[in-house]
């Protein structure tokens, strides 16, 4: 995971102290310099500051106040070029659309292995040229306007696995 020069920074944004602190920890242990923060607001806040600097962004869709949508929304709009990775517990199909039409570079179902995390990551950077600047779409099955194809099949497969819980959610409520 590491660029030549310094460490990828990736900036994680969960309302969770658990699952942040386990996700950034992870993150750090291979590698990664980790920002961590619990809203959306502090985000817009660090980065009009100066405080928050980063390559790549591992965004809650459920953020209080503003929320996770929103925020990838906006970091995209402020630079193309990054990579934004959603993620969600949320089972709601029509979420997981939505979330696909605003071009995250990855999905991510939680609870989800460290293993998929990782995979879901080390895609997303290497999006990043050397130093963790961005690097344009090279690959030309990226279309603009287009999530990357892996992101349509992470949320894909998220939404598959939507629809079987609900439907063993009605077959149980039917027995």
């Amino acid at each position: 995971m590491k660029s030549r020069g310094r460490a990828p920074r990736m900036l994680v944004v969960e309302d969770d102290p658990t699952v942040r602190s386990l996700v950034s920890r992870h993150l750090r242990s291979r590698g990664l310099e980790v920002v961590d923060v619990g809203d959306a607001e502090a985000v817009f806040l660090g980065l009009v500051q100066g405080d928050i600097a980063y390559d790549a962004a591992l965004v809650d869709v459920h953020l209080p106040g503003l929320s996770g949508m929103e925020l990838l929304r906006y970091l995209l709009a402020r630079s193309p070029a990054k990579p934004v990775i959603l993620m969600t517990a949320d089972v709601d199909e029509g979420l997981a659309w939505r979330a696909l039409a605003l071009r995250p570079a990855g999905f991510l179902l939680k609870p989800f292995e460290l293993k998929e995390l990782e995979a879901v990551v080390d895609r997303a950077l290497s999006r990043l040229g050397g130093e963790g600047e961005a690097r344009g779409a090279e690959d030309a099955s990226e279309m603009p306007g287009m999530a990357p194809p892996a992101a349509v099949d992470e949320a894909v497969s998220a939404i598959t696995a939507i629809r079987m819980l609900a439907q063993g959610h009605r077959q149980a409520r039917d027995d």
